[in-house]
Protein backbone atom coordinates (compact mmCIF):
# COMPACT_ATOMS: atom_id res chain seq x y z
CA UNK A 1 0.00 0.00 0.00
CA UNK A 2 2.74 2.09 0.02
CA UNK A 3 2.73 2.14 -3.43
CA UNK A 4 -1.03 3.09 -3.78
CA UNK A 5 -0.41 5.97 -6.13
CA UNK A 6 1.41 3.35 -8.32
CA UNK A 7 -1.51 0.92 -7.86
CA UNK A 8 -3.65 4.20 -9.63
CA UNK A 9 -1.06 4.65 -12.39
CA UNK A 10 -1.12 0.46 -13.78
CA UNK A 11 -5.31 0.71 -12.99
CA UNK A 12 -5.63 3.30 -15.81
CA UNK A 13 -2.87 1.70 -17.92
CA UNK A 14 -4.35 -1.75 -17.90
CA UNK A 15 -8.18 -0.62 -18.29
CA UNK A 16 -7.11 1.72 -21.31
CA UNK A 17 -5.61 -1.46 -22.70
CA UNK A 18 -9.12 -3.26 -22.22
CA UNK A 19 -8.81 -4.85 -18.50
CA UNK A 20 -11.21 -5.00 -16.04
CA UNK A 21 -9.46 -4.13 -13.35
CA UNK A 22 -9.67 -4.90 -9.77
CA UNK A 23 -7.32 -2.90 -6.61
CA UNK A 24 -7.27 -3.10 -3.25
CA UNK A 25 -9.38 -1.33 -1.36
CA UNK A 26 -7.71 1.86 0.65
CA UNK A 27 -6.11 3.28 -2.48
CA UNK A 28 -9.50 5.36 -3.44
CA UNK A 29 -8.19 8.02 -0.72
CA UNK A 30 -4.47 8.25 -1.70
CA UNK A 31 -3.81 11.28 0.00
CA UNK A 32 -5.58 9.73 3.41
CA UNK A 33 -3.50 6.89 3.36
CA UNK A 34 -0.97 5.87 6.10
CA UNK A 35 1.00 3.10 6.86
CA UNK A 36 0.27 1.47 10.04
CA UNK A 37 2.75 2.41 12.74
CA UNK A 38 2.37 -0.84 14.52
CA UNK A 39 1.79 -4.35 13.77
CA UNK A 40 -1.73 -4.11 16.61
CA UNK A 41 -2.74 -1.16 14.01
CA UNK A 42 -2.06 -3.27 10.89
CA UNK A 43 -3.93 -6.10 12.73
CA UNK A 44 -6.94 -4.44 13.55
CA UNK A 45 -6.69 -2.35 10.18
CA UNK A 46 -7.08 -5.69 7.99
CA UNK A 47 -10.07 -7.38 10.18
CA UNK A 48 -12.22 -3.88 9.90
CA UNK A 49 -11.84 -3.79 6.46
CA UNK A 50 -11.65 -7.92 5.68
CA UNK A 51 -8.91 -7.20 3.24
CA UNK A 52 -7.88 -10.44 2.88
CA UNK A 53 -10.99 -12.24 2.26
CA UNK A 54 -12.19 -9.28 -0.06
CA UNK A 55 -8.74 -9.46 -2.20
CA UNK A 56 -9.47 -13.21 -2.30
CA UNK A 57 -12.45 -12.39 -4.01
CA UNK A 58 -11.56 -10.05 -6.37
CA UNK A 59 -9.01 -13.01 -7.23
CA UNK A 60 -12.04 -15.40 -7.76
CA UNK A 61 -13.26 -12.88 -10.39
CA UNK A 62 -10.06 -12.79 -12.30
CA UNK A 63 -7.81 -14.44 -15.27
CA UNK A 64 -4.81 -13.13 -12.93
CA UNK A 65 -2.88 -10.60 -10.76
CA UNK A 66 -0.23 -8.01 -11.35
CA UNK A 67 2.46 -7.53 -8.07
CA UNK A 68 3.93 -4.32 -8.25
CA UNK A 69 7.03 -5.22 -6.13
CA UNK A 70 9.42 -1.85 -6.51
CA UNK A 71 12.21 -1.29 -4.03
CA UNK A 72 11.12 -1.25 0.03
CA UNK A 73 12.74 -1.02 2.95
CA UNK A 74 16.24 -1.64 0.91
CA UNK A 75 14.86 -4.76 -0.70
CA UNK A 76 14.93 -4.67 -4.39
CA UNK A 77 11.71 -5.76 -6.16
CA UNK A 78 10.11 -7.02 -2.36
CA UNK A 79 7.43 -8.95 -2.22
CA UNK A 80 5.65 -8.69 1.47
CA UNK A 81 3.41 -11.62 3.13
CA UNK A 82 0.03 -9.91 1.90
CA UNK A 83 1.31 -10.25 -1.98
CA UNK A 84 3.22 -13.64 -1.34
CA UNK A 85 -0.56 -15.10 0.20
CA UNK A 86 -2.35 -13.24 -2.78
CA UNK A 87 0.07 -15.23 -4.93
CA UNK A 88 -0.59 -18.25 -3.63
CA UNK A 89 -4.51 -17.76 -3.66
CA UNK A 90 -4.12 -17.06 -6.93
CA UNK A 91 -1.89 -20.11 -7.68
CA UNK A 92 -3.77 -22.70 -6.60
CA UNK A 93 -7.03 -20.81 -8.35
CA UNK A 94 -5.09 -21.39 -11.85
CA UNK A 95 -4.89 -17.59 -12.16
CA UNK A 96 -2.50 -16.08 -13.57
CA UNK A 97 0.67 -14.60 -11.67
CA UNK A 98 2.45 -11.02 -13.26
CA UNK A 99 5.08 -9.26 -11.43
CA UNK A 100 6.37 -6.51 -12.18
CA UNK A 101 10.10 -7.18 -11.64
CA UNK A 102 12.00 -10.21 -10.92
CA UNK A 103 11.28 -12.07 -7.25
CA UNK A 104 13.33 -10.50 -4.54
CA UNK A 105 16.30 -12.63 -3.61
CA UNK A 106 15.26 -13.44 -0.10
CA UNK A 107 14.21 -16.38 1.73
CA UNK A 108 10.66 -16.59 0.08
CA UNK A 109 12.60 -16.47 -3.80
CA UNK A 110 12.09 -20.27 -4.72
CA UNK A 111 8.49 -20.15 -3.57
CA UNK A 112 7.72 -17.53 -5.49
CA UNK A 113 9.18 -18.99 -8.33
CA UNK A 114 7.88 -22.42 -8.02
CA UNK A 115 4.40 -20.49 -8.85
CA UNK A 116 5.86 -19.51 -12.30
CA UNK A 117 5.16 -15.95 -12.63
CA UNK A 118 5.40 -14.19 -15.55
CA UNK A 119 7.89 -11.23 -15.30
CA UNK A 120 6.92 -8.20 -17.22
CA UNK A 121 10.09 -5.95 -16.48
CA UNK A 122 7.37 -2.93 -16.57
CA UNK A 123 6.19 -3.43 -19.61
CA UNK A 124 2.20 -3.62 -20.02
CA UNK A 125 2.59 -4.67 -23.87
CA UNK A 126 3.89 -8.25 -22.64
CA UNK A 127 0.50 -8.73 -20.10
CA UNK A 128 -2.02 -7.93 -23.67
CA UNK A 129 0.61 -9.95 -25.71
CA UNK A 130 -0.14 -13.25 -23.25
CA UNK A 131 -3.59 -12.84 -23.26
CA UNK A 132 -3.89 -12.04 -26.99
CA UNK A 133 -1.96 -14.94 -27.39
CA UNK A 134 -3.93 -17.54 -25.72
CA UNK A 135 -5.60 -20.30 -27.88
CA UNK A 136 -9.58 -19.46 -28.73
CA UNK A 137 -12.83 -20.78 -27.54
CA UNK A 138 -16.07 -19.35 -29.33
CA UNK A 139 -19.13 -18.33 -27.46
CA UNK A 140 -22.35 -18.18 -28.96
CA UNK A 141 -22.91 -14.88 -26.92
CA UNK A 142 -21.15 -11.60 -26.07
CA UNK A 143 -22.71 -11.26 -22.45
CA UNK A 144 -20.05 -10.38 -20.17
CA UNK A 145 -21.13 -12.55 -17.37
CA UNK A 146 -21.18 -15.73 -20.30
CA UNK A 147 -17.77 -14.56 -21.09
CA UNK A 148 -16.31 -14.40 -17.43
CA UNK A 149 -17.75 -17.21 -16.44
CA UNK A 150 -16.48 -19.66 -19.33
CA UNK A 151 -13.30 -18.67 -18.74
CA UNK A 152 -13.23 -18.78 -15.07
CA UNK A 153 -14.71 -22.46 -15.53
CA UNK A 154 -11.95 -23.69 -17.72
CA UNK A 155 -9.67 -22.34 -15.42
CA UNK A 156 -11.11 -25.11 -13.14
CA UNK A 157 -9.33 -27.47 -15.33
CA UNK A 158 -6.06 -25.34 -15.25
CA UNK A 159 -6.68 -24.60 -19.04
CA UNK A 160 -6.25 -21.09 -20.08
CA UNK A 161 -8.54 -19.95 -23.26
CA UNK A 162 -9.13 -16.15 -24.75
CA UNK A 163 -12.76 -16.32 -25.22
CA UNK A 164 -13.89 -14.67 -28.12
CA UNK A 165 -18.14 -13.84 -27.95
CA UNK A 166 -20.53 -13.77 -30.88
CA UNK A 167 -23.82 -12.47 -31.82
CA UNK A 168 -26.14 -15.39 -32.59
CA UNK A 169 -29.56 -16.06 -32.62
CA UNK A 170 -31.79 -18.49 -30.87
CA UNK A 171 -34.59 -18.86 -33.11
CA UNK A 172 -36.97 -19.03 -29.48
CA UNK A 173 -38.46 -15.99 -27.60
CA UNK A 174 -35.98 -13.95 -25.62
CA UNK A 175 -37.34 -15.67 -22.28
CA UNK A 176 -37.54 -18.95 -22.63
CA UNK A 177 -40.01 -20.93 -20.58
CA UNK A 178 -39.42 -24.47 -20.90
CA UNK A 179 -36.72 -26.90 -20.92
CA UNK A 180 -37.34 -28.17 -24.46
CA UNK A 181 -37.01 -24.24 -25.20
CA UNK A 182 -33.98 -23.32 -23.71
CA UNK A 183 -32.73 -26.78 -25.05
CA UNK A 184 -33.45 -25.82 -28.82
CA UNK A 185 -32.36 -22.22 -28.28
CA UNK A 186 -28.62 -23.16 -26.73
CA UNK A 187 -28.55 -25.93 -29.80
CA UNK A 188 -29.59 -23.86 -32.41
CA UNK A 189 -26.93 -20.51 -30.85
CA UNK A 190 -24.11 -23.71 -31.15
CA UNK A 191 -25.07 -24.24 -34.83
CA UNK A 192 -25.40 -20.57 -35.66
CA UNK A 193 -22.09 -19.93 -33.72
CA UNK A 194 -20.13 -22.54 -35.81
CA UNK A 195 -21.76 -20.99 -38.90
CA UNK A 196 -20.30 -17.72 -38.39
CA UNK A 197 -16.62 -18.67 -37.44
CA UNK A 198 -16.27 -21.03 -40.23
CA UNK A 199 -13.26 -21.05 -41.27
CA UNK A 200 -11.59 -19.50 -38.07
CA UNK A 201 -9.84 -21.95 -35.48
CA UNK A 202 -11.01 -22.63 -31.72
CA UNK A 203 -10.50 -25.08 -29.48
CA UNK A 204 -13.83 -25.58 -28.01
CA UNK A 205 -17.47 -24.08 -29.36
CA UNK A 206 -19.31 -23.32 -26.14
CA UNK A 207 -23.04 -22.18 -26.32
CA UNK A 208 -25.28 -21.26 -23.18
CA UNK A 209 -29.08 -20.65 -23.31
CA UNK A 210 -30.73 -19.75 -19.87
CA UNK A 211 -33.91 -19.82 -19.04
CA UNK A 212 -36.94 -21.02 -17.24
CA UNK A 213 -39.50 -23.76 -16.38
CA UNK A 214 -42.28 -24.94 -14.20
CA UNK A 215 -40.46 -27.86 -12.43
CA UNK A 216 -43.24 -28.65 -9.84
CA UNK A 217 -46.78 -27.41 -9.80
CA UNK A 218 -46.19 -26.54 -6.43
CA UNK A 219 -44.17 -23.75 -7.13
CA UNK A 220 -43.63 -20.89 -9.56
CA UNK A 221 -40.42 -21.14 -12.36
CA UNK A 222 -37.30 -22.15 -11.59
CA UNK A 223 -34.30 -20.60 -13.57
CA UNK A 224 -32.45 -22.98 -15.69
CA UNK A 225 -29.19 -23.28 -18.13
CA UNK A 226 -28.52 -24.91 -21.26
CA UNK A 227 -24.77 -25.42 -22.04
CA UNK A 228 -23.45 -27.36 -25.00
CA UNK A 229 -19.84 -27.49 -26.05
CA UNK A 230 -18.11 -29.07 -29.26
CA UNK A 231 -14.39 -29.64 -29.60
CA UNK A 232 -12.47 -29.78 -32.65
CA UNK A 233 -13.03 -33.35 -33.27
CA UNK A 234 -17.03 -32.40 -32.99
CA UNK A 235 -17.47 -34.05 -29.57
CA UNK A 236 -20.41 -32.76 -27.83
CA UNK A 237 -21.75 -32.44 -24.35
CA UNK A 238 -25.05 -31.16 -22.58
CA UNK A 239 -25.56 -29.91 -19.19
CA UNK A 240 -29.21 -29.10 -18.33
CA UNK A 241 -28.91 -27.70 -14.92
CA UNK A 242 -32.45 -25.91 -12.62
CA UNK A 243 -31.30 -23.32 -9.88
CA UNK A 244 -33.65 -21.03 -7.92
CA UNK A 245 -37.25 -20.68 -7.89
CA UNK A 246 -37.95 -17.11 -9.28
CA UNK A 247 -40.32 -15.25 -7.37
CA UNK A 248 -43.97 -14.64 -9.11
CA UNK A 249 -43.84 -10.83 -8.90
CA UNK A 250 -40.99 -11.05 -11.67
CA UNK A 251 -42.56 -14.19 -13.88
CA UNK A 252 -46.01 -12.28 -14.07
CA UNK A 253 -43.80 -9.15 -15.54
CA UNK A 254 -42.53 -11.53 -18.53
CA UNK A 255 -43.27 -11.42 -21.73
CA UNK A 256 -46.32 -8.84 -20.74
CA UNK A 257 -43.99 -6.07 -19.75
CA UNK A 258 -40.34 -6.59 -20.12
CA UNK A 259 -38.77 -9.26 -22.93
CA UNK A 260 -37.08 -11.00 -20.29
CA UNK A 261 -36.42 -11.10 -16.43
CA UNK A 262 -32.53 -9.36 -17.20
CA UNK A 263 -34.44 -6.22 -18.95
CA UNK A 264 -36.70 -6.52 -15.97
CA UNK A 265 -34.52 -5.96 -13.38
CA UNK A 266 -32.00 -3.83 -14.90
CA UNK A 267 -34.94 -1.45 -15.65
CA UNK A 268 -37.74 -1.80 -12.78
CA UNK A 269 -34.32 -2.03 -10.44
CA UNK A 270 -31.38 -0.69 -11.67
CA UNK A 271 -29.18 -4.02 -11.31
CA UNK A 272 -26.45 -4.02 -13.33
CA UNK A 273 -25.36 -7.02 -15.65
CA UNK A 274 -29.02 -7.44 -16.38
CA UNK A 275 -28.52 -10.03 -13.48
CA UNK A 276 -32.08 -11.26 -11.53
CA UNK A 277 -30.57 -13.68 -8.79
CA UNK A 278 -28.34 -10.16 -7.69
CA UNK A 279 -31.91 -8.89 -6.80
CA UNK A 280 -34.16 -11.73 -5.10
CA UNK A 281 -30.97 -13.05 -3.37
CA UNK A 282 -30.36 -9.41 -2.01
CA UNK A 283 -26.95 -9.93 -3.51
CA UNK A 284 -26.00 -13.42 -2.44
CA UNK A 285 -26.13 -15.66 -5.14
CA UNK A 286 -25.31 -14.15 -8.70
CA UNK A 287 -26.19 -15.30 -12.15
CA UNK A 288 -22.35 -15.90 -13.54
CA UNK A 289 -21.66 -18.49 -10.58
CA UNK A 290 -24.76 -20.30 -11.61
CA UNK A 291 -23.47 -20.26 -15.26
CA UNK A 292 -20.08 -21.30 -14.29
CA UNK A 293 -21.40 -23.98 -12.45
CA UNK A 294 -23.12 -25.64 -15.60
CA UNK A 295 -20.15 -24.67 -18.06
CA UNK A 296 -17.99 -26.67 -15.39
CA UNK A 297 -20.10 -29.87 -15.12
CA UNK A 298 -20.52 -29.57 -19.46
CA UNK A 299 -16.52 -29.65 -19.64
CA UNK A 300 -16.22 -32.67 -16.99
CA UNK A 301 -18.55 -34.67 -19.20
CA UNK A 302 -16.96 -34.05 -21.89
CA UNK A 303 -13.74 -34.77 -20.85
CA UNK A 304 -15.48 -38.07 -19.32
CA UNK A 305 -16.98 -38.85 -22.98
CA UNK A 306 -13.21 -38.25 -24.45
CA UNK A 307 -11.97 -40.73 -21.82
CA UNK A 308 -13.94 -43.45 -22.25
CA UNK A 309 -13.95 -43.27 -25.75
CA UNK A 310 -9.74 -43.67 -25.76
Amino acid sequence: MRFANKMEDWRKKLIEKGFEVFVPGGIEDLNGYKEAGTTEEAVSRKISNDYIRSHYRYIQQSEGILILNYDKDDVSNYIGANSLMEMGFAFTQNRDIFLLNPAPDTRSRAEINAMQPIVINGEIDKIVEYYDNLPQVFLSSESKIKINSTSLAFREFDMRYRIVGFKTVSGINEQPFSIEETHLGAKNRLENLKELTNGKRAKYYVSIESGDAILHSDYNYFGLSVCMIEDEKDKRAVTIATDLEIPKELTDLVPSKYSDLGILVQDKYGIKNKDPYVYFTHGKITRDKLVLNTVVNTIACLQTESLSKN
